[in-house]
């Protein structure tokens, strides 16, 4: 890492070296127009691979053409190269356009080639503090690397990479990256022309940059040299190599501005990168790239201008914390920020930032005690970034009630209609001016990054204390900012006492059964394997059924079942090609299931034993607050959100859940079908809302005034249609969906959604007016206030504007069902603690939650739970939760149902 690097990182790419790479690299590929695009998708996934770490500026070079001062001065230079291909030329403009429409500015300057304008703007861009990265299909580029510039350049193909430091570059050549300029002009250079001296090829042209230095220092030196053909021919070379390696020199000082603002990656259109993208028919690749940073959606507040942030006071190991502890409790609010070694439950306390209206202090954690600071802390309002992670880090420090009033990511969250992930860099700069220290400066990228802890103390003091300051200047503007659009609600009671209960749970974790998940292990590998042997005998070979191009070979070649559809490689095998696929040949049947299982087995079975918490004998789910644009809540290591519910597989994964304790019990209440229910509330529509009074079977009611039959006269045909149409109509699903889902002709689905809608008027009249809205306005508003921002529902192409729509439809019902149980989950914790009991809220899947509870709570939880979940908020058509109790998550036996 680059020592007092603070302006962030700059990737600079040789545009016409991966292009030309590109196309060689990858086999003939066009469009559905014919138009040859194998360049321009090589270079646009190199492309994805570099920007995937969201660098914070981004600039392309490209060659413009023209004679450069190379070619008047050595006519020669790069003669004998082959002409641009016919079919690459047009590429080089569509790539342009790639890079345009991803707000990447393209330099080119007449009389020089790309190489120089990079090598340009790369000194001067070390020369600010920043971190550069070439990226380049040319080893030349690796001239330039030094301790602030790398290089990243593709070894096989186009996404086969390598990243050059200086000491990979000395471990490569046996000398520094400048010498490869001497080294270069030595041996010569058959692509550029350049001719070298003969006789000297690598290992000789490498032994003398070894021993000489430079070219120059060589020549001077010649009498040195035993006699020889080398000695011979350098001495009557002696003008050609001079001239080679002005040739080979990549020029730094091109009159060429580094105009950074212009270069801010992330601030790209995404409806235009669409636009491009799919012209160009690469429909999957955008979404390898990061989503464009989305700031606050309304219009700006006017503000004045922020303070200057104050120099970070560093209080050295083993001072008294006196004057810190004071200057804590004289605060009215202390913005706080934390760094740490590994997940922020569980890893290593580095340091504390912590920031007043008037001083800044860093805090050393690292084997220090300092219960005296939580103890301060714990009596003043505190701003911090992301209060989750944050009160991990304290209750690590000492376990306290700390008081959160700011958190500058949730409000962020909700200000960006729909963004997710966002920075603190990025909202001190838009909306502060400020520049803050990036990660990356802190701790390096790539090969050169290191753990927090391994930083420079006083680096580690300028990154969290400036960035506890920030927090102190964003909160009000961002209050501010919230009352204006009315999202202030949603914060304060809804996510920012959420935050602290996602904590508590984190830290909880749940109990798992690694002996049955291990047997478990034993029995899927038997099943798989039993699949795979049926799989070859029904085939009639052996194969890999994980390997896309060898199982698309065997359904589409050797079995001659119908072709779907097809990707750039070939064949599609996907899970709803498969499922057509399904009744053709028994073989596609056994391959679906052997993916499901291999699926489960990999993603739980197998995981699971490796999340485990050693010291705890729990796993310890991460839950992402801001993960979802609807509000919903994400998991991750491990993902609980996806173990199936229905299935037998599903159930026996559930089974390793269970009470810690032999006098503990695992608790479980779901909301029973809230997205209709809100769905009944929000249209007011009378039919659904007096199924729900009458406590009906809302499915078969529906099939009943559909189909017109008695309720009782409803047949699971009939109740199974309506089910699909129930949860259809609130996820924006048409004729052609339903008629795919249930395997019925389009008319007879057609036919079915005619009486449907007319049973449910008012529920297709709430729809319509929810989806004229969006479109007139492109953002869609929850009950709540969360709001959403999907801007296809302008695009001018058709099935992403249906899918704009289908998400605008859906945003109200699965927003609200999100907030309503997030609302309870927060009531819920608050009456735990207030009323001291022992039972602990572990998890929150969808519309459940479990706890783990001391059998002699029983009773007080099978109260408190269901009266709390079904008053967390007022619907007409009521909540419904229904309970249930076990020694596992599986082995569960229902208690009474309780509504609202």
């Amino acid at each position: 890492m680059a020592k007092g690097s603070r302006r962030g990182r700059l990737v600079l790419i040789d545009a016409h070296s991966l292009i030309y790479r590109a196309f060689f690299a990858l086999p003939p590929m066009s469009t559905s127009a014919g138009e040859v695009t194998n360049a321009v998708y090589g270079f646009t996934s190199m492309l994805a691979i570099v920007l995937a770490n969201r660098p914070e500026y981004a600039i392309a070079a490209f060659d413009l053409g023209k004679p450069t001062f190379r070619s008047e001065e050595y006519a020669e230079y790069k003669a004998g190269r082959r002409p641009m291909p016919d079919d690459l030329r047009p590429q080089i403009e569509r790539t342009r356009e790639v890079l345009r429409s991803l707000a990447i500015p393209i330099y080119g300057v007449e009389g020089y080639e790309a190489d120089d304008v990079i090598g340009t703007l790369a000194r001067k861009a070390a020369a600010e503090g920043m971190h550069v990265t070439i990226v380049s299909g040319d080893l030349d580029c690796l001239q330039l690397v030094t301790d602030e510039v790398d290089a990243l350049v593709p070894r096989r193909g186009i996404t086969d990479t390598f990243l050059y430091g200086p000491d990979q570059v000395r471990q490569r050549y046996g000398f520094e990256p400048v010498q490869l300029i001497d080294y270069k002009a030595l041996r010569g250079d058959t692509s550029d022309n350049i001719p070298g001296v003969p006789g000297v090829g690598d290992k000789t042209a490498g032994e003398l940059v070894q021993k000489y230095g430079t070219i120059e220092n060589l020549l001077d030196r010649l009498e040195e040299l035993k006699e020889g053909r080398v000695k011979t021919n350098l001495q009557a070379a002696a003008d050609q190599v001079r001239l080679g390696k002005r040739m080979v020199t990549i020029q730094t000082d091109v009159e060429v501005p580094l105009e950074l603002e212009k270069a801010r990656w992330l601030r790209y259109d995404p409806e235009e990168a669409r636009r491009v993208f799919d012209a160009l028919e690469f429909r999957q690749l955008l979404a390898r790239f990061p989503a464009p940073d989305v700031v606050p959606v309304q219009a700006r507040l006017e503000f004045a201008p922020p303070e200057d942030l104050h120099g970070v006071r560093l209080v050295p190991d083993h001072a008294p914390l006196e004057e810190l502890c004071t200057a804590i409790s004289a605060a009215a609010e202390v913005g706080v920020f934390g760094i740490w070694d590994g997940p922020a439950r569980g890893g290593t306390p580095v340091g504390l930032g912590i920031a007043t209206a008037d001083d800044a202090f860093y805090l050393p954690l690292t084997g220090r005690p300092a219960a005296e600071v939580a103890d301060a802390l714990a009596t003043r309002a505190l701003s911090t970034h992301d209060v989750k992670d944050m009160q991990l880090l304290l209750d690590q420090v000492d376990e306290q009630n700390y008081q959160w009033v700011f958190s500058t990511f949730l409000s962020a969250y909700l200000l960006g209609a729909g963004s997710r992930d966002p920075r603190l860099d990025d909202l001190a700069r838009e909306l502060l001016g400020m520049t803050l220290m990036g990660s990356d400066q802190l701790l390096g990228v790539g090969r050169k990054e290191i753990k927090p802890s391994q930083a420079p103390v006083h680096e580690a003091a300028t990154y969290a204390g400036q960035r506890a300051q920030a927090i102190l200047q964003l909160h009000p503007r961002l209050e501010a900012e919230m009352r204006n659009v009315q999202v202030d609600y949603l914060f304060h009671e809804i996510e920012l006492p959420l935050a602290r209960v996602l904590a508590q749970m984190e830290w909880e974790g749940v109990a798992v059964d690694i002996p049955y998940l291990r047997e478990m292990q034993r029995e899927l590998g038997e099943q798989l394997a039993a699949l795979e042997a049926e799989v070859s005998e029904l085939s009639g070979y052996e194969f890999n059924l994980n390997a896309p191009q060898q199982l698309a070979k065997l359904l589409f070649e050797d079995l001659k079942l119908p072709v779907g559809k097809r990707t750039k490689t070939g064949y599609s095998t996907d899970a709803e090609t498969l499922e057509s696929l399904r009744d053709k040949h028994p073989v596609v049947g056994l391959i679906l299931e052997h993916r499901q299982l291999s699926k489960l087995k990999s993603t739980y079975v197998d995981a699971l034993p490796e999340l485990m918490d050693p010291s705890t004998r729990r796993v310890h789910t991460s839950f992402g607050q801001a993960a979802t644009a609807t509000g919903r809540l994400a998991s991750s290591n491990p993902n609980l959100m996806n173990i199936p519910i229905r299935t037998e597989l599903g159930q026996r994964i559930r089974r390793a859940f269970h009470a810690q304790h032999p006098d503990h019990l695992l608790f479980a209440a779901d909301y029973s079908q809230i997205e209709l229910r809100i769905a009944a509330h929000l249209s007011g529509d009378p039919n659904l809302l007096a199924a729900f009074a009458a406590g009906q079977d809302i499915h078969a009611a529906t099939a009943s005034r559909v189909f017109k039959v008695p309720l009782e006269l409803v047949d699971p045909n009939q109740r199974r249609l309506a089910k699909v149409a129930n949860f259809g109509s609130i996820y924006g699903q048409g004729e052609y969906g339903l008629s795919m889902q249930m395997g019925i002709p389009g008319d007879e689905a057609r036919e079915f959604l005619k009486e449907y809608w007319t049973a449910f008027a008012k529920l297709r009249d709430y729809l319509e007016g929810v989806r004229q809205t969006a479109r007139e306005t492109g953002i869609v508003v929850s009950s709540t206030g969360r709001r959403r921002a999907i801007p296809d529902l302008r695009s001018p192409n058709y099935q992403l504007r249906m899918a704009a729509e289908r998400m605008a439809i859906n945003f109200p019902f699965q927003s609200l069902a999100a907030d309503i149980i997030k609302i309870a989950m927060v009531r819920l914790q608050r009456e735990i603690e207030s009323t001291g009991l022992r039972g602990k809220m572990l998890l929150q899947v969808h519309d459940e939650l479990l706890f783990e509870i001391p059998r002699a709570e029983l009773d007080t939880f099978s109260d408190l739970v269901p009266r709390v979940m079904t008053e967390a908020y007022e619907l007409e058509s009521r909540l419904e939760v229904e309970s249930k109790v076990g020694p596992n998550w599986a082995d569960m036996s229902k208690l009474a149902t309780v509504v609202a």
